[in-house]
């Protein structure tokens, strides 16, 4: 391998551990009961700390712009790997025996159009078939609003306004996880 290219390899790398990253937490957040700058912000902080220790290692000798260029760097990427570890860990380690019946209420059911996409050529991809992702709004009695993704039969039987049960479970880190929505 030519040195050129073992030079992209690196930030290929770290771009695409990024991008996957939030994509998974953004996944995992949908149903995580908490905001989404609290997770945020700690990941930020830890990856700070841990960006300070990587610097004191690794750029101290490196040029100032280089040396902060890759800080940040290390920052991000630290951030969304600590963002991707809470909500996983919170979300596949939840107590089974914390699981809860809450009360919530319906505020709005709405459906999403989509489309898939299909290969055509070597480098051409068009528009595909047309299917539907259907999404509900749901109020805790905590003031919380949080929108969640239903499969068709539930949410053809939902209403807005009318209350629904939401199980919950405490997650690894105790923060509230939906396990299982269903309307009465």
């Amino acid at each position: 391998m030519s040195s050129k290219i073992k030079g992209y390899l690196l930030p290929v790398f770290l771009i695409l551990l990024f991008v996957i990253s939030i994509v998974i937490s953004a996944s995992l957040h949908q149903y995580t009961i908490i905001e989404w700058w609290n997770p945020a912000i700690k990941s930020l902080g830890l990856a700070s700390i841990v960006s300070m220790v990587i610097y004191a290692i690794f750029f101290v000798r490196e040029k100032l712009l280089v040396a902060l260029l890759k800080t940040l760097v290390t920052i991000a990427v630290c951030a969304s790997l600590f963002s991707v570890g809470f909500y996983a860990l919170n979300y596949y380690k939840t107590d089974s025996s914390t699981r809860t019946e809450c009360r919530a209420e319906l505020l709005r059911k709405y459906s999403e159009e989509h489309y898939h996409t299909r290969r055509v050529g070597r480098n051409r991809v068009v528009r595909g078939r047309k299917y539907y992702v259907y999404k509900v709004e749901v109020a805790f009695s905590d003031g919380l609003t949080k929108k969640l993704e239903v499969p068709a039969q539930k949410y053809s039987k939902a209403s807005v306004g009318k209350p629904l049960t939401v199980s919950v479970e405490k997650g690894c880190f105790g923060v509230p996880v939906v396990k299982e929505l269903s309307f009465n």
